[in-house]
Order: C-alpha cells, then sequence, then structure tokens
C-alpha cells in the first residue's frame, strides 16, 4: 500500500454586505435663510463588532450647510451619530472593513432646516479558505506540477494626523472643508510597509471684504508614511489604502498684514494587506503499477496580486445646471463624485461616474445657488485584473461660456493589479482492487501524436526508467514511433 501526502492552498474568501441607514438632522437655524447654497455631507466610521453571524457598526456623519440668512452667508454644522447591525456570514474572530456611502440627501425649509438622507452601509470580511491538494508521497507515479501564487501574509493598519499652513488674504470664516485621500506608490521593506500618497483638502473661505468673492482653495498634502508588520520583507508585496477622518481647521487673522494663516490637522487612517509569493507544487495526475487507483480532481482559482496602481486623467463637458439671465459664476462648492463604476476592456479600465457641485451665481446683486452634474467617462491603461477600485476628484473648476456651466476636473484613480488563473489538481485518492497481472513478455505501443512519457508510462502501467532505458527514443515522439516495453515472465 503506497502513502499520499497532501499540502494547503489557502486563498482569502470574501464575504460582502451592506445595509441602509436613515438619518434625519434639524437645526436650530430660523426660518428666515432665504436659500441653502450648498449642502455637503462627509460620513467616518466610530466603530465595529463582528460578532455569530452579525455585524454591528457604528458611525458619525457630518452635514456642512452654506445658506444665506439676512443677506449674510453662513455656515453650520451639523452631526449626527447612528448605529445599526447588518445580518453576515461571519464569525465573532472575523475582522471586517466597513465603508459608508452617503445618498439621497435633501434639504427642507419649514420653520428650521431639516436633512435628510440615506447611508449605505457596506462590510467586507475576509476569511482564509483552505483546500487540500495531493503533493506527492511514497509507492505511486506523481506527474508533478508547480504554479507561483500569492497569499496574505499579514494585514496592518495605524492611524495618523497630518498638518498644514498657508497663507491668504482676510477672511471672515471658513465656508466649507472637504478632505478626501489616495494612495499613489506603496512598497515592501524590512518588518515595515511604506505607503506614498494625498490628501486634497478643499476649503471655501468668506473674505472680510464683502465686495470680493468667495476664495477657494485646493491643498495637495503629500505624505509618506510607515506601517510596521512583522515578517514583512522587501520580496513581498502590498495593497494599500487611506481613509480620511475629522478635518479640523484654526484661523490666525492678523489685521495689520491684512492676511489669514489657515491650520489644519487631518486625521487619517491607513491599511495595507501584504502578500507573500510562493511556489506550489501539485500533482497533476498519478498511478500505481500495483493497484487501480480512483482519482477525485478539482478546478482549482488562484489570484496572484501584483501589487498597487495610481493613475490620473483629467476630463471636461458641459454640466447639466440651470443658468438665469445675466448671472456671473462665482465659485463652485462641494466637489464630488458619485455613482462610479468601474469596467475592464481588454487593456483598458473604463471610470463612469458623475462630477457634482453646486454653482454660486450672483443675479441682480443676489447669491443663488444651482447644482450642476457632469457625467463623465475616462480611460486609464491597464493590462492585469483589478480589484478594490476607487478614484476622487482632485478639485473641480467651474466656467460659463455661453449661458453654459462647463466642468472640468482631474480624477485620480487606484487600485489592485493582480492576475487570476486556475488549474486542475487532485484533492482525493484511494486504492482500489489489484491490478491484473500481464502474462505477455513484451508490450507494443502505438502512442498517440500528443503523447509524452508520462502518458505512456500511466497507459502501460510501468515506470518511466522502465520506458527509457528500454526504447531509444527522445520526446516528443515523431510520427509512427513506437514504445515496447520487456516483462521477465
Amino acid at each position: 500500500m503506497g502513502k499520499a501526502e497532501y499540502g494547503a492552498i489557502n486563498n482569502a474568501e470574501v464575504v460582502k454586505k451592506s445595509t441602509t441607514v436613515n438619518i434625519e438632522a434639524n437645526s436650530d437655524i430660523s426660518c428666515e435663510v432665504r436659500d441653502v447654497l450648498s449642502l455637503q455631507s462627509s460620513c467616518v466610521t466610530t466603530g465595529y463588532e463582528c460578532l455569530d453571524g452579525e455585524i454591528k457598526f457604528s458611525g458619525r456623519i457630518i452635514f456642512n450647510v452654506v445658506y444665506l440668512l439676512e443677506g449674510e452667508i453662513r455656515r453650520k454644522e451639523l452631526g449626527v451619530d447612528f448605529s445599526d447591525s447588518m445580518q453576515a456570514d461571519c464569525q465573532a474572530s472575523d475582522k471586517a472593513t466597513l465603508s459608508f456611502n452617503v445618498e439621497n440627501v435633501s434639504c427642507e425649509k419649514n420653520d428650521r432646516i431639516r436633512i435628510v438622507a440615506q447611508i449605505t452601509a457596506k462590510a467586507e470580511v475576509e476569511r482564509c479558505k483552505t483546500k487540500q491538494l495531493l503533493t506527492g508521497g511514497d509507492g505511486y507515479y506523481f506527474n508533478k506540477k508547480t504554479v507561483t501564487l500569492t497569499e496574505q501574509k499579514c494585514c496592518t493598519e495605524r492611524s495618523f494626523t497630518l498638518d498644514d499652513e498657508f497663507e491668504c488674504g482676510q477672511i471672515k470664516n471658513v465656508l466649507s472643508t472637504y478632505a478626501q485621500g489616495v494612495i499613489t506608490s506603496c512598497q515592501c521593506g524590512i518588518n515595515t510597509v511604506i505607503c506614498d500618497g494625498e490628501i486634497i483638502l478643499t476649503i471655501a473661505l468668506l473674505p472680510i471684504n464683502e465686495k470680493s468673492d468667495i476664495i477657494k482653495e485646493y491643498r495637495v498634502i503629500p505624505f509618506r508614511l510607515e506601517l510596521e508588520g512583522d515578517g514583512v520583507n522587501v520580496d513581498d508585496v502590498t495593497f494599500a489604502s487611506v481613509t480620511v477622518g475629522k478635518t479640523a481647521l484654526k484661523v490666525f487673522v492678523d489685521e495689520g498684514k491684512e492676511k489669514s494663516t489657515i491650520s489644519s490637522q487631518i486625521s487619517i487612517s491607513l491599511r495595507a494587506k501584504v502578500y507573500e509569493t510562493k511556489e506550489l507544487v501539485f500533482v497533476d495526475d498519478l498511478f500505481s503499477t500495483e493497484k487501480e487507483l480512483s482519482i477525485a480532481k478539482e478546478k482549482v482559482e488562484i489570484k496572484k496580486v501584483k501589487g498597487e496602481n495610481y493613475a490620473c486623467e483629467k476630463t471636461r463637458g458641459k454640466a447639466f445646471c440651470e443658468v438665469m439671465e445675466n448671472a456671473r459664476l462665482i465659485t463652485c462648492l462641494d466637489d464630488r463624485v458619485y455613482g462610479v463604476t468601474f469596467k475592464k476592456d481588454k487593456n483598458k479600465i473604463l471610470a463612469d461616474g458623475v462630477l457634482s457641485c453646486y454653482c454660486l451665481f450672483e443675479v441682480n446683486n443676489q447669491t443663488v445657488s444651482k447644482l450642476a452634474e457632469m457625467p463623465f467617462s475616462v480611460a486609464f491603461d491597464c493590462d492585469d485584473d483589478i480589484e478594490n477600485c476607487y478614484c476622487i476628484t482632485k478639485g473641480i473648476n467651474a466656467k460659463l461660456r455661453n449661458g453654459e456651466v462647463e466642468l472640468e476636473s482631474e480624477i485620480a484613480i487606484n487600485y489592485e493589479r493582480s492576475v487570476k488563473e486556475s488549474f486542475v489538481a487532485v484533492t482525493a485518492m484511494e486504492e482500489d482492487k489489484d491490478l491484473p497481472k500481464c502474462d505477455s513478455a513484451f508490450s507494443v505501443y502505438i502512442p498517440d501524436k500528443n503523447d509524452g512519457l508520462w502518458e505512456i508510462c500511466k497507459a502501460l502501467k510501468v515506470s518511466p526508467d522502465t520506458v527509457t532505458e528500454q526504447n531509444d527514443v527522445t520526446f516528443p515522439l515523431k510520427e509512427n514511433q513506437k514504445i515496447i516495453v520487456y516483462r521477465r515472465i
């Protein structure tokens, strides 16, 4: 009786689940509000817990309202804490990745401002799925093959605070702030993951001079930060992501110099998955010279992670926006992209979505706000398979031409590159009855055109050494060649 040996292949299995939370916020702004100029929202995770069959989570959504009151532009920030749960195929020992998407935000004016929104909470639980494959043994003849794959080694994360400061003219108030982050590159070192990226901070400022237009500042804050990871080495590959949390601003006004200094502190969280490259030896086929075998085979799918990629493309076009007669475009607020979908088309990534902002106009000495939206489609070069795609706008520039609003933006995309492959491997085998003994002194085998040494040995139930020692042939065989195997009887 022979001996079979098995090895394990580990593949990450991702369980995805989502749920919707309805949010309502009521302000103490009086009913004298004439118009809401901009309504911005951002959402962060404050906690989560995986239970058996359930994920509990909590978060906080911030609404930033820019409005007109008694002829003045003002700002109000409203925060709402929320918590909920979703049913999921998970265990208490699992870890989840949560993200929130704010949708269907609307504002009503009655005796006070009332904001309603829907939050789609998405959770991904990643667990290791192990499959046993036959790798070798004794007493059988094996046809072995080797495949290169990547397996997740570890996941590391850490929170940081970034500081930024700049000067501008004297300002009266900060109307809105919005921070987004993107990873531009990442690499593995010795027990560390090095992440490079950018935070795009958009700030709208109300000048102290009432005759001046709103100031809009784009701050690109680069960073290079390190995450600790035990056992990480330079040959590993990694995919990292950045989540932006709270943004705190301080304004210092120097009336003597007629300047203002804006200082910001931005809380971010970095998370990196690290993959190591391995070679897996598996058995494609086997036979015995003494026993009939029952063999089970399965198709095994693997993913070879190649790392992270970052790219930028510009887009511009006409927006859907109501423009009144004699309107002058002041600026735009609440730059964002939404509804983005990603599609792989040959060697391209196609990203389709919508650019959105609030355009502020001056009409008859009054400030009026109108929503402007522009569908966009941008293409990025990519030869690999893609996962974990996300994109941001690095700022929207709005222009008024011939009575129509045109939007221009640079779209930044980040994604995980990988190659997906599959192979068929033996996952189980059992011995059956004894093979019948051959009483012939020799056997003559006429192989098919594509038969190699393995196919011939399996058909004759003899070892490769027996075939090569008794036949002066080279593989692949030429047409009409025969194989003769002699036996002692």
